[in-house]
């Protein structure tokens, strides 16, 4: 095995290990938290900061690859990353303005974190259905040739 083939693959169960830990902590600790009258896991922070971080992570990595595309001057694989870009502006565009009115109570009324998680939404939706369409339209074709 290549050096960097061992890192990833040291780094991949390093972050499984760490997922799979927060969410047996997520789920298994406890339930002791009000919000309103729901009550919500005790570790719901620890849950959502490894969101925020894993997000961060792979937003930075996404910014040294198209780096790395730029200055290698390999401008045909640079197709794919605005095509995500272009993706992700225009979700964030049509996405809903309309106030959102939570399970306790409070009402969501910033047009920016509207738009954002509309926006996560709308990609996530498409990108899994362009993934479905894709391996269908593969297994097909595999198929065919046979």
């Amino acid at each position: 095995m290549t050096k960097s083939y061992k890192t990833s693959y040291y780094v991949l169960y390093a972050l499984i290990a760490v997922i799979v830990a927060v969410f047996g902590i997520f789920f298994l600790v406890g339930y002791d938290n009000f919000e309103g009258t729901l009550r919500v896991p005790t570790n719901t922070g620890l849950l959502v900061n490894l969101m925020y971080i894993l997000s961060a992570v792979t937003f930075v990595m996404f910014l040294l690859g198209v780096l790395k595309e730029l200055l290698t001057a390999k401008k045909v694989r640079l197709f794919g990353a605005l095509a995500f870009i272009a993706l992700l502006l225009v979700t964030f565009f049509i996405g809903s303005t309309e106030s959102l009115k939570l399970a306790d109570g409070t009402l969501v009324d910033s047009v920016s974190t509207l738009r954002f998680a509309n926006m996560s939404l709308f990609s996530i939706a498409l990108l899994l259905i362009v993934t479905v369409c894709v391996t269908a339209f593969s297994v097909v074709k595999g198929l065919a040739k046979k």
